[in-house]
């Protein structure tokens, strides 16, 4: 019988493998993207640490509203956010999309501001 945690790991592993097959971005894909201008080709651990706190659908939320402006956080991924993942976290998981994926690099100073201005919404609501 699979504990909680367990079942937990395998949703995750699931909503990775269908994000990666569907279209559009998630944090899940950065961190598995293969374009990495760093010196190795893992994923940073503090990042993949990071992301296996988000609840599948949370991770999609706080994606598209940072890196694209067009999705709210629901107040139980707010709460996911603040109490689970964390401002380091969600600070690092942003900076690490950012230097991952260039095509983001144009919109940085707005999604930093979408990225705190999410964050802080979050925070006063929990």
């Amino acid at each position: 019988m699979a504990t909680s945690s367990n079942f937990y790991i395998m949703v995750t592993l699931m909503t990775i493998i269908t994000l990666l097959v569907g279209n559009g971005d998630s944090y899940s894909q950065i961190l598995k993207s293969p374009k990495k201008p760093v010196s190795s080709d893992a994923p940073s651990p503090l990042s993949i640490d990071c992301a296996s706190k988000l609840h599948p659908n949370c991770g999609t939320q706080i994606f598209y509203g940072v890196f694209y402006g067009n999705e709210t956080v629901s107040a139980d991924c707010c709460y996911n956010l603040v109490h689970d993942l964390g401002k380091i976290c969600h600070d690092s998981m942003t900076s690490y999309a950012l230097i991952t994926w260039l095509k983001f690099k144009p919109e940085e100073t707005q999604i930093l501001q979408r990225k705190d201005q999410i964050w802080n919404n979050c925070k006063s609501n929990n």
